[in-house]
């Protein structure tokens, strides 16, 4: 006696599953795929039991094995899934910097700022200046060039794609926010500090300047991982549509 062949998901059923995870707020493309994929093999574990049960019946059970909050651990999850990538990839670019050669470079940008506001105290304001203005202008482009790359992909995000939201989150409670309790608290608000800072506050401008730089290089290289996966993903993506 031949034995039956192993019922498979077929292509209209994934792109069904696909759909559905959407509708669920799995925005993140790549994790909606590894999603469909784990439901998928699910089903067919069922359809090894009971091969006889239709797909929205095996899918159903699928769904209804997750309990009363569906897929929302699982979201959930993937949020935190999504954080910890995004800040390994901030700790190996600063790895990168703090370890030899590169920590030269990065003790030699900071003495010579340090020296530069020590010789130059009025230099300070530039700094800060710098500072800000760079900041912003990263935080701009990454917020155009992630639309761009999201149309790219029929408006779908991706992981490294949210970096920008990360870094908007930096700019706003280590730049923005500390400007705002200034300006709470003086009426006399001014964006950068004065321009005579103490030895303290030379050290740590030179510091988070360095640190500023390091961390918006960081980001910028997670969105060229991401414009690097854009084309990758889509074809993922148009096996899962039909």
């Amino acid at each position: 006696m031949e034995m039956q062949e192993a019922r498979k998901i077929s292509p209209e059923e994934l792109e069904y599953i696909f759909k559905f995870c959407k509708k669920k707020d799995i925005e993140f493309v790549d994790l909606r795929m590894e999603l469909v994929d784990h439901l998928a093999s699910r089903v067919e574990a069922i359809w090894e039991e009971k091969p006889e049960l239709s797909f929205r019946d095996a899918f159903h059970k699928v769904y209804k094995s997750f309990g009363i909050f569906g897929l929302s651990t699982l979201v959930d999850e993937h949020s935190k899934l999504v954080t910890k990538k995004y800040w390994r990839h901030t700790k190996e670019e600063f790895k990168h910097w703090l370890k030899p050669p590169q920590i030269f470079a990065t003790v030699l940008f900071m003495v010579l700022c340090y020296f530069s506001l020590k010789a130059v105290p009025v230099l300070s304001s530039f700094i800060w200046a710098i500072i800000y203005a760079s900041a912003s202008a990263t935080f701009i482009y990454m917020f155009v060039k992630t639309k761009s790359l999201s149309k790219r992909m029929s408006g779908e995000k991706s992981m490294l794609l949210a970096s920008s939201r990360y870094y908007w989150w930096f700019l706003y409670y280590l730049l923005i926010l500390p400007g705002q309790s200034q300006f709470a608290a003086d009426v006399t608000f001014n964006f950068s500090p004065a321009p005579m800072l103490s030895e303290g506050g030379m050290i740590f401008t030179s510091m988070f300047f360095c640190f500023a730089l390091i961390f918006s290089v960081a980001n910028l290289k997670m969105l060229a991982l991401a414009e690097e996966q854009v084309g990758v993903l889509n074809e993922r993506v148009s096996f899962y549509r039909v």
